[in-house]
């Protein structure tokens, strides 16, 4: 490299004739073939978890190729840029800013690199002839991360990502369109289990009796001004109509209690399956109180039959 300044030096015609040459190097499509250009991507709606990790990917698309093969017709030397023209996201590679807080983009083509600010860059070194599509034949993909905490908002419209061999344009990406929304509540024991006391024939006294009654906590965490509602689902117990009590597991086989069910309150409210009940809206924190939920057995018949009693349910809660 320091001989080549020199010669710049010392010959500054041979400097400028051998710029020129490079700057004459062209490519064009090849047999009516066009440029990848998408410019009306619009990304939708995306909720991000609030305890979502920071660094998690929280939407992906491919941008699908319009053809393959056979692509371009070029000289040698160009110069190909792959560039991403929105700002860095400090602290992450190759994400980049998409004007809401806590969220970045990432565009790339699949076999071959990322759109980057700056550009990346490479020199085309085939003597002559055609470049092949290939490398951009399973298309572009664009993902979106956590890069912070979220603040929900649109996405800024705008050209994002482009490609250039030369001057010619090969590829281009523009969002039009897109909006992150951090749900409003998070939930720290997705999986809870709840075990109830063994009970003794006697405590069941005839239908309608809820012996064993335990309660347990579900840590649910929201925003003030989520609306929060709960529905269960599960199945329910064939041995009554009344539809807040859960089958148990296995429920007619041998070893399984028979005459029995399962149910679920909030507060002094029994939960019917399948039955959404709006609770409160929040003021923000922690929404229920310790034990706010119980479970117990519920006698279904005149008689009960000694055996097993499990029962599974998903208690489904919502917020807006």
């Amino acid at each position: 490299m320091s001989t080549l300044r020199l010669l710049g030096m010392i010959f500054p015609g041979l400097f400028l004739m051998l710029s020129a040459f490079s700057a004459c190097a062209t490519c064009s499509f090849y047999r009516g073939t066009a440029p990848m250009i998408w410019d009306n991507i619009n990304i939708g709606t995306v909720y991000a978890q609030r305890d979502t990790p920071v660094g998690s990917i929280i939407y992906s698309t491919v941008l699908p190729a319009t053809f393959s093969g056979e692509w371009l017709t070029c000289g040698s030397g160009e110069l190909i840029s792959a560039t991403m023209f929105r700002d860095a996201v400090s602290g992450f590679s190759h994400i980049y800013d998409t004007g809401i807080p806590g969220v970045g983009i990432k565009a790339y083509y699949q076999t071959s690199g990322t759109f980057d600010n700056p550009p990346r860059t490479g020199i085309n070194s085939s003597s002559g002839g055609t470049v092949s599509a290939l490398g951009l034949g399973s298309g572009v993909k664009i993902e979106l991360y956590k890069t912070g905490p979220i603040s929900s908002g649109n996405i800024e419209p705008g050209l994002y990502f482009q490609k250039t061999y030369g001057e010619l344009e090969v590829v281009r990406g523009s969002i039009v369109g897109g909006q992150v929304i951090q749900v409003a509540c998070s939930l720290r024991n997705q999986n809870i289990n709840v075990a109830l006391p063994d009970v003794l024939g006697i405590d069941f006294t005839g239908p309608g009796a809820t012996p064993g009654e335990t309660s347990f906590t579900v840590d649910l965490d929201c925003d003030a001004g989520a609306r929060i509602n709960v529905s269960l689902s599960g199945s329910k117990s064939a041995e009554t109509s009344d539809t807040s009590i859960l089958a148990l597991s296995g429920a007619g086989t041998a070893g399984v209690a028979r005459g029995v069910g399962i149910q679920l309150l909030y507060g002094n409210t029994p939960l019917k399956i399948n039955n959404n009940i709006v609770l409160k809206t929040s003021t923000g924190g922690q929404e229920f109180p310790a034990d706010a939920f119980t479970a117990r057995y519920f006698q279904t018949r005149d008689k009960v039959t000694a055996g097993s009693a499990n029962s599974t349910a998903t208690l489904n809660i919502t917020y807006q």
